[in-house]
């Protein structure tokens, strides 16, 4: 992959593909779907009204709509903020201005027309004006995409991926798993998220497949149907759904076509990867392993290849991984010796965005990229993550940062301090849950939530609170991560 020659532009190479499969569905949805030459049209024709390049936040529940702006902006010039549907607005607003982000799209009808100096938009209401601006977009980087990774909802922390590491990242992935044009995957992830993102949605457009998107209520009924009826050849899930697919088992006949089942995110439990092995007799089940930094993909089961069941495949070809002693940093780790994970890659990140910085904090020294997470490398080259240095708490795949909970929890009226942590939860992998110091009286859980909704994804708000005396912290006023003391329950 390393040697490769590819072009140089994620929407460069989706119209150069769009000429070789032009009446050829690109993405298909509940409702309605889109060729690839119709695609290309509409994402062209939202291009053709830009004045200038623009930093764009895409915040869009219809993934057809998400399609043509994500590519109209790029063929524009832009570059995206990638910002989920689900995401309260208070989230959005933050994000947008983080990113210093000239306009929202958007699907939602609860934003007006301006968020502080952004404008909104829907796909329709688009034309746009904006040569006035002092802001001047750069792009001397080639960042493409943006993703909200984390930090306190103060200062989140954004994710520059580059137009090179993006497209890098999804055909090795596509070599790795020997993906195909005539591949039909379905995605049942939101495309906001990296793994949804680049390893499908993107990972399919670079090479003519087609995307079946599942954007309604996920039932297992529902996903087998769909399976059924589009033929899927592959999907990417999350180990929640393993486990609801494991609980509520399928046909054979309904997926009969699935050859190739990728479960990312969250950690996956051997014995559920084994059902579900048993279940889906013609697919290949593979684990993988990822962060946003690198693009995601690091590492990934192979077809075809019978692996451990708690495997995380691989390194992709070109990615190198190693493993380094947690207290002597410069030793790197024997096989089988756990220690920190670190990552060098094509496809890393060109840095986090700082606001007002347009070449802020560039590759990682030296081009590793210490990921904080635990594992261990075996004799077979296989990776196997034993756990998180991190404080990041993962509800169902989806990364929930313990600071950025306790600030909004700290803003309710009767919560002087509060610790957030993650516990082990049968389905979501964890649950998210808090301690909490009050000032006086009682406070009721639904309160808390119900507050707490103004301000977050409901994967976010915590699903048990427990009011303690008092929160241990460090000399630095930092909260002692793991120590949960003076409990009054």
């Amino acid at each position: 992959m390393e040697d490769c020659t590819v072009p140089t532009t994620i929407h460069e190479s989706i119209l150069l593909v769009a000429e070789m499969y032009r009446d050829k569905k690109a993405i298909i949805t509940l409702n309605e779907s889109v060729t690839y030459l119709e695609l290309v049209n509409r994402a062209s024709d939202l291009a053709n009204r830009f004045t200038r390049p623009l930093r764009v936040g895409i915040c869009i529940k219809d993934p057809i709509q998400f399609a043509i702006v994500y590519l109209g902006s790029l063929i524009g010039g832009g570059q995206i903020l990638l910002l989920s549907a689900s995401s309260s607005q208070s989230e959005v607003i933050t994000m947008l201005e983080q990113a210093d982000c000239d306009v929202l799209f958007t699907d939602r009808t609860d934003f007006t027309n301006f968020i502080g100096k952004v404008f909104v938009y829907s796909i329709e209401q688009a034309y746009f004006d904006l040569l006035q601006s002092e802001q001047q977009l750069t792009t001397n980087d080639n960042t493409a995409v943006m993703v909200p990774t984390s930090g306190s909802i103060s200062r989140p922390k954004i994710v520059k991926l580059s137009h090179k590491a993006l497209i890098w990242n999804a055909m090795a992935h596509n070599e790795h798993l020997d993906m195909r044009s005539n591949d039909i995957a379905l995605v049942i992830l939101p495309l906001t998220s990296s793994f949804a993102h680049t390893t499908q949605f993107l990972a399919q457009l670079l090479i003519g497949g087609t995307c079946v998107i599942h954007n309604g209520v996920l039932f297992p009924r529902d996903i087998y149907q769909t399976i059924r009826n589009y033929q899927i050849t592959s999907m990417g899930c999350v180990s929640t759904h393993l486990k609801l697919f494991v609980l509520n088992p399928p046909s054979p006949e309904d997926v009969k076509t699935l050859k190739l089942m990728v479960c990312a995110g969250a950690p996956t439990d051997i014995e559920t990867i084994s059902q579900a092995r048993e279940m889906f007799k013609h697919a290949d089940i593979v684990r993988a392993y990822g962060l946003t930094e690198a693009g995601p993909r690091v590492s990934c089961g192979l077809k075809n290849k019978v692996v451990s069941n708690d495997s995380s495949g691989v390194p992709l070809k070109g990615v190198q991984i190693k493993v380094m002693g947690e207290e002597n940093e410069g030793t790197e780790c024997l096989l089988f010796e756990p220690g920190e994970i670190w990552v060098n890659s094509p496809s890393l990140y060109n840095g986090y965005y700082e606001k007002g910085n347009k070449d802020c904090a560039q590759k990682p020294k030296e081009g590793w990229l210490k990921t904080g997470d635990i594992g261990y490398i075996d004799a077979e080259n296989q990776l196997f993550i034993l756990g998180r240095s991190k404080n990041i708490v993962i509800v169902g795949g989806m990364n929930v940062y313990p600071e950025e909970v306790e600030e909004i929890l700290c803003r309710f009226p009767d919560i002087s301090d509060a610790y957030v942590y993650g516990r082990e939860d049968s389905l979501t992998g964890e649950q998210v849950v808090a301690e909490i110091v009050v000032r006086s009286g009682e406070v009721k859980l639904s309160d808390i939530r119900k507050f707490c909704s103004d301000y977050l994804s409901k994967y976010k708000i915590p699903k048990s609170v427990n009011v303690v005396d008092s929160i241990k912290r460090t000399e630095t006023g930092k909260v002692q991560r793991g120590s949960r003391v003076n409990s009054n329950s």
